[in-house]
């Protein structure tokens, strides 16, 4: 199982936790991301001042690229502490290091040409004194005449820069993906009305791809806006003092076959994002503080850079910190040193939210499933008023009709009943008049649980009062794999 680490620097009653600077490394091969830790302990427990070489929108050494006219990058040469005086370094293109990547990841890359790469400032970079970091430096990659396919471009320091460089950390490789230049499909429709559906993809029928097969009859635009892949979970490890990202086996499956799941539905319009849920122990999203709640969003950014996502959907379930789980994980939550220092709140899970949109931005979607504390988030949080840096949000209870936001959210940012696809739940006839009422008075659906089999009759019912199309199917469902 892939996992984004958090490692523990003491063995005290509740550990703290430090982030590895590189957590996941993907490589652009269709069927074969590659994936890397970066053991930061090398440089961090040591007295003397290391340079590393890093990426502005990347904490790891491997990044995904894709070009099809001209993209820029942008680096910078950092220093595990200040020293007091300038450190000077330039870096250039390094192809000759093309062969011995391709034999260490058994990969075939063709080096990007250099010619093709234009790097600000003949490839300098200083970082003055009393700082531990330069100003970024632009790097420029042309497609030109280059044909389509994936190339590697190594960015490496010179030799002679003043700094001691740490090993491993003195390369950038850049995994190219030279495209065509395309325009996204598109998913507006008539009225407005923004849907979403998450796809259990451990189910054995369950296949990501089926969000897009479904269409609206007449227009074909997708009937689907937004696929929530669940999902991944956080969890906690009592043996080694471990707070991670972990992936199940479909999961991570998908993710390393982005361009077979995850980007013929993007290619659609159809955003993807990544669901999170607890894993059966003591930590969740709504628990996590500190240090130990800033790790945990990075690596959820890390996550959705790496593979390309359009955001990240909260859940707050699966945890055994309440007592919604069972009475004995409840039991077992109370008499363990979690409690009450690490007593979930919604006010903390606000935190993860806030943290989290910091990192991501304002272009990613981020939203929220209205259950546990996902319920009870304040309306202000640290001078933040949440309804604002949350996207959408959803009741959780399927086939029941919630009016109004327990989080405040406008009805145009949420969907008041939660249908059960693969359940039919609610039935036909009280989804056609729901549906209705939330194509007046509403800006969102929810949909959960589409599997591979047939569900144009029961959706139709849905869009037909929100778009006045049914909907057919586009391509044929797929199963599980």
């Amino acid at each position: 199982m892939i996992r984004n680490m958090i490692k523990r620097k003491t063995r005290s009653v509740l550990p703290m936790l430090l982030v590895a600077f590189g957590i996941l490394c993907a490589s652009c091969d269709s069927d074969n991301i590659v994936f890397g830790e970066v053991d930061e302990a090398q440089y961090i427990l040591s007295g003397e001042s290391f340079g590393f070489l890093r990426d502005v929108n990347a904490s790891y050494t491997e990044i995904p690229v894709k070009v099809s006219n001209v993209t820029t990058r942008s680096v910078y040469l950092g220093l595990t502490k200040a020293t007091g005086k300038n450190v000077d370094a330039a870096v250039e293109v390094n192809t000759a290091l093309v062969e011995a990547y391709n034999e260490a990841h058994s990969t075939t890359y063709a080096a990007f040409p250099a010619a093709q790469v234009s790097i600000a400032g003949n490839g300098a970079l200083s970082v003055p004194q009393w700082k531990a970091a330069s100003a970024p430096l632009t790097i420029s990659l042309t497609k030109g005449e280059l044909g389509n396919g994936d190339y590697l471009l190594p960015i490496a320091v010179k030799d002679g820069a003043t700094a001691s460089m740490t090993s491993g950390l003195s390369v950038l490789y850049y995994l190219v993906q030279v495209t065509d230049a395309t325009t996204p499909g598109s998913t507006d429709k008539p009225g407005g009305v923004k849907t979403l559906c998450y796809v259990e993809v451990g189910n054995a029928n369950a296949n990501l791809l089926n969000v897009g097969a479904y269409v609206l009859k007449n227009s074909e635009i997708p009937f689907f806006d937004i696929a929530v892949l669940f999902a991944a979970n956080i969890k906690y490890s009592e043996a080694t003092g471990e707070i991670s990202l972990v992936y199940n086996e479909s999961v991570e499956h998908i993710l390393k076959n982005r361009d077979t799941y995850i980007k013929p539905l993007q290619d659609k319009g159809i955003k993807v994002i990544l669901g999170v849920v607890g894993n059966w122990d003591f930590a969740g999203v709504a628990n996590l503080q500190g240090e130990i709640l800033k790790s945990y969003a990075k690596q959820c950014k890390i996550a959705i850079d790496t593979y390309g996502l359009d955001g990240i959907d909260f859940d707050d379930e699966w945890s055994t910190y309440t007592s919604s789980t069972s009475a004995t994980a409840y039991a077992d939550f109370l008499a363990s040193q979690w409690y009450p220092t690490w007593a979930p709140s919604g006010t903390k899970m606000a935190r993860l939210i806030i943290e989290t949109r910091r990192l991501l931005g304002p272009d990613k979607i981020i939203t929220v499933f209205e259950y546990g504390y996902g319920r009870s988030l304040p309306a202000d949080v640290d001078g933040v008023h949440m309804v604002d840096i949350i996207d959408y949000s959803m009741e959780a209870i399927y086939g029941s009709w919630v009016a109004n936001s327990y989080i405040g959210m406008p009805n145009s940012k949420y969907s008041p009943l939660a249908t059960w696809v693969n359940n039919m739940n609610p039935a036909v006839a009280t989804l056609r008049t729901r549906a209705t009422t939330i194509a007046s008075d509403y800006g969102f659906m929810f949909f959960y649980d589409l599997r591979d089999d047939d569900k144009t009759g029961y959706l139709s019912a849905a869009s037909v009062p929100l778009y006045g199309d049914s909907v057919k199917i586009a391509e044929p469902l797929r199963p599980h794999w």
